[in-house]
């Protein structure tokens, strides 16, 4: 009895212990999510989507589904716009919602890479297999809701010599439209004109932004490049050293854990 009374104190003592020095999760769901399952991503092309993502960046390719359709898939995915465009009197062609009713159908194929997965979307007519919409070919990644897959590139390769080669390789498999940024190539004078010079008279060492120097704090070591996919997609090539790769590591070892 006498141990059993020195071990509930001693039991006691550390449950008050650890909840001193443990901060309470102050998030509403945190505790209730796992981590990012999937990213999808909308596209046009299937196969030059499949090969780029593929047998170019190395995806391994998991489920894949084809021809949804139906009431259910109708109102989990586009019941919001559905509403909307009936609250605006609008035809919902308009919103570009397909119409899983008739001739719409939606692909689906995840893409494993090694911590995260891409879900590539495709909604199209099953009898003229076009796309429901078009996608817009003038996009800027700053329009609100816009969004960016981010892909993290090995330390050990410079990041301009990985994009010259990523757009050699996409344009010789007929992906023209994947292109990445430079820092240098283009202005806007004075009177708002646009003037560019082509991405190859731009000297290689411009390809990719390499913020470094002590001065630069936190993001000492952050090196990014901004590309186009096949499908105008907004990518991101990232390389995360010095300061910057103490940061992310820091807040990977201190993320609160949960389990599924």
């Amino acid at each position: 009895m006498k141990l059993a009374y020195q071990i509930s104190i001693v039991v006691f003592f550390v449950t008050v212990l650890i909840s001193l020095f443990t901060k309470p999760d102050p998030s509403r769901f945190g505790k209730q999510i796992v981590g990012i399952q999937h990213i999808g991503v909308t596209i046009k092309d299937w196969d030059k989507s499949l090969k780029f993502y593929v047998e170019g960046l190395g995806g391994k390719p998991l489920l894949t589904g084809t021809d949804f359709k139906g009431m259910d898939i109708q109102n989990i995915l586009f019941q919001k716009e559905l509403k909307d465009a009936l609250k605006n009197e609008a035809n919902f062609k308009d919103y570009s919602i397909p119409n899983f009713l008739k001739n719409d159908r939606l692909d689906a194929i995840y893409i494993q890479y090694s911590n995260t997965v891409i879900e590539l979307l495709r909604y199209y007519d099953s009898e003229t297999n076009t796309p429901v919409s078009d996608i817009r070919e003038m996009t800027s990644p700053a329009i609100p809701s816009s969004q960016h897959i981010a892909f993290h590139v090995v330390d050990n390769i410079d990041l301009n010599d990985f994009v010259n080669d990523l757009e050699e390789w996409s344009h010789e498999n007929g992906m023209e439209n994947v292109g990445c940024n430079r820092l240098k190539g283009c202005i806007i004078d004075e009177e708002d004109k646009i003037v560019c010079e082509e991405a190859e008279k731009v000297d290689k060492k411009f390809n990719s932004l390499k913020i470094q120097g002590k001065d630069k704090g936190d993001y000492n070591g952050w090196f990014l490049a901004y590309c186009k996919g096949p499908n105008g997609e907004q990518l991101e090539f990232n390389q995360v050293l010095y300061q910057s790769k103490k940061v992310f590591q820091k807040a990977y070892d201190t993320r609160p854990q949960t389990k599924n």
